[in-house]
């Protein structure tokens, strides 16, 4: 009987040493998960880090550009408040430039009148 409870105590230790040698791996691959886990947050974080910084500098190149574009606009409607103002400038020597050689014609004429009368 002695012996029997040496053998069981024997297998119990066995399976007790067998049983700690199992937690143990199962330990030690979920630190291993767990570290992995935590390495993909950080690279989750980082990234996520990395396209914040990239959606601001679009913004703030998007900024940029937009103020750039007001510039042009700016710029494009003055020309064309200038380019209207040369516009209107140019009819009006064109129709004072028609009233002269109106003037002149109507001058010569008269001139030639008067010569074929004299």
């Amino acid at each position: 009987e002695l012996e029997e409870l040496r053998d069981l105590s024997e297998e119990i230790e066995e399976q007790q040493t067998e049983e700690i040698k199992n937690l143990r791996k199962k330990l030690h691959l979920a630190e291993i998960k767990s570290l992995d886990q935590e390495t993909t947050f950080k690279n989750l974080h980082e990234r996520f880090a990395d396209q914040q910084n990239i959606i601001l500098k679009f913004r703030e190149k998007t900024q940029e550009l937009k103020e750039k574009l007001l510039e042009f606009v700016e710029a494009d409607q003055e020309k064309s408040i200038e380019t209207i103002n040369l516009e209107n400038k140019l009819q009006r020597l064109m129709d004072e430039n028609l009233q002269y050689s109106n003037k002149i014609q109507k001058m010569d004429a008269a001139q030639m009148e008067n010569e074929l009368y004299q």
